[in-house]
């Protein structure tokens, strides 16, 4: 099997997210909402570019009128000893992620996952309701 390990950062505030180092990398990113006492994943992306320009894309195309406070959470991929970065990689954490998860505003991959098998994502840090552990040995296959 071979490991992902997702370090998370934030969360952070919409308002505020320009000011932090890790918003001008890529990765992995999710979005939440506080209504009240309730956090809420609202859905998770993958970019390449950094996560600043993603986010302010969302922002023009649906972000802006969600209700409740707005959390961004960043995370950045690191790979089993000798593996490389890929954008596949990068894709198939997405898909496990959204499979896993299911996000309100998700649409792809989360009914299936297409990806690779023999995965296992580890998230760590401030990784909000994120599960600590995903494993494509947990997935239903499609043959």
């Amino acid at each position: 099997m071979e490991i992902i390990t997702i370090n998370w950062t934030g969360p952070y505030k919409m308002d505020n997210i320009c000011y932090y180092e890790r918003t001008y990398q890529g990765g992995i990113y999710a979005i939440s909402r506080i209504w009240g006492s309730n956090e809420s994943l609202l859905y998770l992306g993958r970019t390449e570019r950094n996560f600043a320009t993603r986010i302010n894309e969302h922002q023009k195309q649906w972000l802006s009128e969600v209700s409740g406070q707005i959390k961004l959470r960043f995370g950045i991929l690191q790979y089993s000893e000798g593996k490389k970065a890929s954008s596949s990689k990068l894709n198939d954490a997405e898909a496990m992620l959204i499979n896993w998860h299911k996000p309100t505003y998700n649409i792809m991959c989360k009914n299936y996952y297409y990806g690779r098998d023999k995965l296992v994502l580890i998230n760590m840090g401030r990784k909000g309701q994120l599960a600590d552990r995903i494993s494509t040995d947990d997935f239903v296959w499609y043959k």
